[in-house]
């Protein structure tokens, strides 16, 4: 997920707060295993998924937000969904 930045700085907010206050945020969200500030996962050691996140980190590409969805989940606009894989 990126963030637009300059609404960020037009109302002088810290970028990194900005980010871990969205990752905190969508972390409460029913279908998200994960939601890390790209921040969380520089030289810190986080927890679980989010520990995976880094290996798909690029200082130039990545999001502001990375998260990743629970097994089986999906997002649509229209609202929760849950996919279930034929034979389950």
């Amino acid at each position: 997920m990126y963030l637009d930045a300059k609404p960020i700085a037009d109302k002088k907010l810290d970028p990194a707060a900005v980010r871990r206050a969205a990752a905190a945020c969508l972390s409460k969200h029913p279908d998200l295993q994960v939601a890390v500030a790209r921040d969380d996962l520089g030289d810190r050691d986080p927890p679980g998924t989010a520990a995976a996140c880094r290996g798909l980190l690029h200082p130039d590409r990545s999001g502001d937000v990375l998260v990743t969805l629970k097994p089986f989940h999906v997002l649509e606009s229209e609202g929760r969904h849950l996919a279930r894989h034929p034979g389950l």
